[in-house]
This record gives structure tokens, C-alpha cells and sequence, in this order.
């Protein structure tokens, strides 16, 4: 039935590219697949799942400490190239593209004729982070129509401007007689928040309009995602996700969560950085209404992507804070835009200057009292959770070990997770008396105490991969863990930078001694096929620093005019990966590879240089390659994505993702 359903409605089979799963596909097409007929079934089987819309970036700093920043809004060109660009692992502009800038944070958005990560269309913000500090981590903000990959947002032109308070960039859409504005505006009185507003108006008869959204991409988990529902803490879900389920209509609707605000975690790997989409109205105004109505909006988190979608139309059934049921959905076929009608959006896109939520938190919450805390492990991450088990947010401490935060008034546990498999909890409340206008601090958040855990040493000068079997049976050590616990279905989403194994490289920077859990444990150490395996034992007690001695892996294999090569290659450098150039060699090094091909997803990126500072040059080789994403969509290709690999490649520094074809 299911597989019947599927050709009715066009429903790709998995590719390799991540993408939103077809979750409103399955679900219409099986509501209403009979009642009203294939014609429907193609046009809600197209469904690429959620959207969310046009958003909005980063705040803090008074407003008098920003008013001679700049205000930038212009057109990349070849000349102003050094100064117009978002720099960091994610950068993508390039010339042709478009920069906005207010001096704290800077922006890009791609010119239409360049194409995005899962579409042919451009015209949508690529690029985002603070001005000079490299640490762009955003992928892509994708703009949908109706829930379908196929009814992409067309931009057609991208206008520039800016005047004594802001600059703005604007894209402008025609797309089945609805035209859709969206402008981005920086600002000096919220100089770490990148505004969106999204217009769509009927100004010609066309087809159906009955959501408005976007996909938000994080693969490999660059950048954990954290859900809070501003309107009501209480049903907030944080990392944790429902599962996706798409041959169950019942996990189908539970994974349609309520959310006003997103954040996105950077990696630890990278110059810190967080972003947090708040959506702060979506209405309809029409000539016969005198006040704009709210909208419904809901979104649904994968382990790549998060959709955002607002409908077009108020509900019939139920609030506009609730995720829609089968009521609500089954409205969908009746909705539209009506001729001079109007929906508009409007978002913040917030930038967190640490890697934690409380970053965004703290500016989206301005008024909350601020509390201090202190956990006596720098490394820990802090968990906030309302009373009720609901999460809030989470913040990483100092180097000390203190941290501080803002919290609403509430009743309040704070749960600290760090390596070594250690956890503490506090309880602890905020008043509705606030300290604001005294001198008097805020009693401090109790002392989170983890205890101390065991150390290990690793060995110097030493080539290989080390597994640590813990003997209690419960698997390998992990290290690596960024502590944030992002699941989908209750299945953890692992990150980039975790491992259950640790790579070292004779000759390059050797790691510092890591927190593991007490016990003992079985070391197995390999270098690849051609060296053979080294088994031995260590016990790690609490409070002491166990050293782990492996001698040099002897060959077993005499390879002799044969070169060990890997032809995709990916790193950090793409949206595809949060590893390191360092870390990704290290591995590379430490397998027995003496060639590596780099095939960054539509992004050309030449590691010779990183191999070199690594200081593995004599051990190992790099070929500048790519990795190509196709977007055709027709004939027996519909849902078109494949991927090539090409090598050798030249990077063209200055261009849209270094001249990717």
C-alpha cells in the first residue's frame, strides 16, 4: 500500500543528499488520496516537508556603543571582495552575491543564479556570523511553498539599500500570481539581530497558497538543534525530538512540534558561534478585515534539517500555538491566498557569541533576572529545565568554572553533563521579585559538583587508532561528546567530533590527557589494513592520570608501489561535516592513507596547506577535488539529486563557493 501510495504521489526513494523527509506527502496522500483524486495526490505529494520562513539574527550591545558601526549593503564584487564577505567554515559568497553588514554581524545572500544545497534557485541567505571572527556555520535558510520541494521560492532580482539607522537587502518573487517580498535589516539598536520580514500578496489568478515556509539545513549535526516555545515554556522540547516515521500517520502528526524559537549550537571545533530563529508574528490582512488575523505555524526537526511552516489561512479547529492534527491538515485542500490578500512574517535571527543556547536565550529574554552558577568542571555543559522536565536552555561555564544566565521567574533544576559519564543536578527558583533597580545580587544558583573522574594519557610519537572496551560490558569509551543530548526519538544524533576511538599521528600536535570513566579496560590500537593490531590492558582510577604505553605498529604487508587513497573526502569545510581540517588528516594518518581526495559538497577547498601545518606532509599526499550536486527536476527525474565527484580542481578563492561547478 505504501509503495502504491509513493507512485501515485511521486514520492522519491532516500539519496544520499540530506533532506527533509516527504513526512505531509505520505500523510495527504493518505487522507486524501481518494477522496479527491490524483490530481491532488500530485500536487501535496510533492512534499519536501516544512517550512519555516525568512528569519531573523542576533542581538546585545547598547545602542550607543553602535552608532558609528557601519552600515553595509551591497553587491560582492571582485574589488570589495576582503571586506564584503562572511568569513568561516560555511562561507559561501562570492562575487555576484550580495553583503549586508551593521559592523557586529555580517550576512550574505546568494544572487538567484546561483544555486542552493538541495535547488537550482538562489536568492537566499548562505551566509551568516560575526564580522571578523570566521565562524560562520550557517548552511542555508531555504524558502518553500506549499510544502514541496518542487514550488521553491523563484528570486528574480535582489535590490540593496541602507540609511541612517539600518541597511536592508530585498528579493523579490513572482511565483502562481503570488508575489513574495522578503527583506533582511541590520540595525545599530539590535546590532547582533538580522531581521526578516517575508510579504506574500495575490496579485494574479494562479495556483493554491496554502503555507509559506522554509527548510532549515544542520547536517552531520553541525549544529544541534533546540526548540523553545516562547508562548508556553512548559511544552518547549529542547534537543529532543519525536521520531519521523513516515509509514505511521500517527508519528507523522506527533512529529509536528509548536516553536517560536530555533537555535543552532556551533561546534565546539570552530570559533564559537550560535544562531537563534525567533518568529515573531505571521498574520493575514485582507481589504474586508480591519485587523490582520494570526496564523497558524508549526515545524518538524530531522536529524539534518528543521522545516518551519506557517498556513495561509486561519484555522477552522483548535490554536494557532498547537501543532495541527488531523482537523487541521485536512483544512489544507480549502486554503489560499485570496486575490489582494496578504500574509506577512516577521523574524529575528539572533547570533550567540558562546556555542550554548543561553547566548540566544539571554538576548531573547532581556528583562529575566540573571542568575550565576558554578560547576566545579570547566568543561561541563549546564542544562536548565523548568520543574516540570521541560527545557529552557543550556550554557557553557568559563574557565573557572562560573556561569551566568538569564531566567524568567520559575521553579528550576540545572543538570551539568560532562566526559567521564558524570551528571549532577541542583534544585533552584527564581523569584517574581526582581533585583533590577537594587544593589542586591540574586542568591547564585547552587554548586553543581561532578566529582573527578580518571584521566588517560595518550602515547607520544605513536601512529594509530585506540579503541578503549570498557571490561564492565558497557562499549567503548567515547570521546568527543559535546553533551548536548540531541535526539531524534529518543536515538541519539551523533555529532562530527565524537567518536568511539582516538587517532593520533606521529608528528603532529599531540592531545592533552582526556577525562574518561573509571575502570578497566581493553586497548585495542590499529593503523589500517597493512600494520598489525596491538592488544593490551589499563585500569583508569579516579583522580589519577593513567599513561597508556603502545609501541610503534609493526607492517605486516610489504605495499610496495601501491598507494593507499580515499576519493571522498570530506571535512568541516562543508555543510556535510564539523571536523577539522586537523582532526580529519589526523584520522587519515592514522588509517594508513597516503592519499587523500578532497570533495567538499559544492565547495572547493585545497587541505595541502592544513597537511602542511599539521606537520604530515611527508606521510601523506592531497588532490583538490569536488563534490557536485545536481538539481535537475524533470522526465523520469522529478526529485533529481545526484552527486559526482571531480578532482583534480582548481579553487578560485573569490567566487560562490570557490568556483564549484
Amino acid at each position: 500500500m505504501l509503495a502504491k501510495i509513493r507512485r501515485l504521489l511521486n514520492v522519491p526513494t532516500e539519496t544520499s543528499i540530506p533532506k527533509p523527509p516527504f513526512l505531509l506527502s505520505a500523510f495527504l496522500g493518505h487522507v486524501f488520496g481518494r477522496a479527491l483524486g490524483r490530481v491532488f495526490g500530485r500536487v501535496f505529494g510533492r512534499v519536501f516537508v516544512l517550512a519555516g520562513l525568512c528569519l531573523a539574527l542576533g542581538a546585545t550591545g547598547k545602542a550607543e556603543e553602535t552608532q558609528n558601526l557601519p552600515l553595509v549593503a551591497a553587491r560582492i564584487t571582485a574589488e570589495n571582495f576582503d571586506t564584503h564577505h562572511v568569513g568561516g567554515p560555511d562561507s559561501d559568497a562570492g562575487i555576484d552575491d550580495w553583503f549586508l553588514s551593521n559592523g557586529t554581524i555580517c550576512a550574505a545572500v546568494s544572487d538567484p543564479e546561483h544555486e542552493s544545497a538541495t535547488t537550482p534557485h538562489g536568492g537566499v541567505l548562505i551566509d551568516l556570523g560575526h564580522c571578523g571572527k570566521d565562524n560562520d556555520q550557517f548552511a542555508v535558510l531555504q524558502p518553500m511553498l506549499n510544502l514541496s520541494q518542487s514550488q521553491i521560492v523563484p528570486v528574480s532580482s535582489i535590490e540593496a539599500g541602507s540609511d541612517a539607522e539600518s541597511a536592508w537587502l530585498r528579493t523579490l518573487a513572482l511565483f502562481s500570481g503570488i508575489e513574495i517580498q522578503t527583506t533582511y535589516r541590520l540595525d545599530r539598536t539590535t546590532p547582533t539581530a538580522l531581521g526578516v520580514t517575508v510579504r506574500a500578496k495575490r496579485i494574479e489568478d494562479g495556483g493554491a497558497l496554502f503555507s509559506l515556509g522554509a527548510v532549515l539545513l544542520h547536517p552531520s549535526a553541525q549544529t544541534p538543534v533546540f526548540s523553545l516555545l516562547r508562548s508556553d515554556l512548559s511544552r518547549s522540547v529542547g534537543f529532543r525530538y519525536p521520531e519521523i516515521d513516515r509509514k505511521s500517520l500517527q508519528s507523522l502528526l506527533a512529529a509536528l512540534i509548536s516553536s517560536d524559537l530555533t537555535v543552532l549550537v556551533g561546534a565546539d571545533t570552530y570559533p564559537p558561534i550560535s544562531y537563534g530563529l525567533a518568529r515573531d508574528s505571521s498574520t493575514l490582512a485582507s481589504e474586508s478585515t480591519s485587523t490582520p488575523k494570526a496564523l497558524a505555524s508549526f515545524s518538524v526537526t530531522g536529524k539534518s534539517f528543521t522545516g518551519l511552516n506557517t498556513m495561509t489561512n486561519p484555522l477552522w479547529f483548535g490554536e494557532t500555538n498547537r501543532p495541527p492534527g488531523l482537523l487541521q491538515l485536512g483544512q489544507l485542500p480549502f486554503m489560499d491566498l485570496e486575490d489582494k490578500s496578504e500574509v506577512a512574517e516577521t523574524f529575528q535571527i539572533w547570533v550567540g557569541e558562546r556555542a550554548d543556547v543561553a547566548s540566544i536565550t539571554d538576548q531573547v529574554f532581556p528583562q529575566a533576572e540573571l542568575r550565576r552558577g558554578q560547576v566545579d568542571d570547566a568543561t561541563a555543559r549546564i542544562h536548565i529545565f523548568l520543574r516540570n522536565g521541560a527545557p529552557f536552555t543550556e550554557v557553557r561555564p568559563g574557565p573557572d568554572g562560573q556561569y551566568a544566565l538569564r531566567l524568567p521567574p520559575g521553579d528550576y533544576s540545572a543538570e551539568a553533563r560532562a566526559d567521564g559519564d558524570r551528571k549532577a543536578t541542583v534544585n533552584f527558583s527564581v523569584s517574581h521579585a526582581t533585583h533590577a533597580t537594587t544593589d542586591e545580587e540574586p542568591p547564585p544558583i547552587p554548586k553543581l559538583v561532578l566529582g573527578t573522574p580518571g584521566y588517560i594519557s595518550f602515547p607520544k610519537n605513536f601512529t594509530g587508532r585506540i579503541i578503549f572496551l570498557n571490561e564492565d560490558g558497557s562499549g567503548p569509551a567515547r570521546f568527543g561528546d559535546d553533551h548536548l543530548n540531541f535526539t531524534i526519538g529518543g536515538i541519539r544524533v551523533i555529532g562530527g567530533n565524537e567518536a568511539p576511538f582516538m587517532n593520533l599521528a606521529a608528528g603532529s600536535k599531540h592531545p592533552e590527557p582526556r577525562a574518561i570513566k573509571p575502570g578497566k579496560y581493553r586497548v585495542v590500537a590499529v593503523r589500517g589494513p597493512e600494520h598489525e593490531a596491538h592488544i593490551t590492558s589499563i585500569e583508569i582510577r579516579a583522580g589519577q592520570t593513567a599513561v597508556l604505553e603502545i609501541p610503534p605498529l609493526k607492517r605486516l604487508f610489504d605495499t610496495k608501489g601501491w598507494i593507499s587513497a580515499d576519493f571522498h573526502v570530506h571535512s568541516g569545510e562543508s555543510f556535510d561535516s564539523s571536523l577539522p581540517q586537523h582532526d580529519q588528516i589526523v584520522a587519515f594518518a592514522a588509517s594508513g592513507t597516503e592519499v587523500l581526495v578532497a570533495t567538499e559538497h559544492d565547495r572547493i577547498f585545497d587541505p595541502r596547506p592544513a597537511i602542511q601545518a599539521s606537520g604530515l606532509s611527508r606521510e601523506m599526499e592531497s588532490i583538490v577535488g569536488v563534490e557536485i550536486t545536481s538539481s535537475y527536476e524533470g522526465g523520469d527525474s522529478p526529485f533529481a539529486a545526484g552527486h559526482l565527484n571531480a578532482f583534480p580542481v582548481k579553487p578560485r578563492p573569490k567566487e560562490y563557493r570557490a568556483g564549484a561547478p
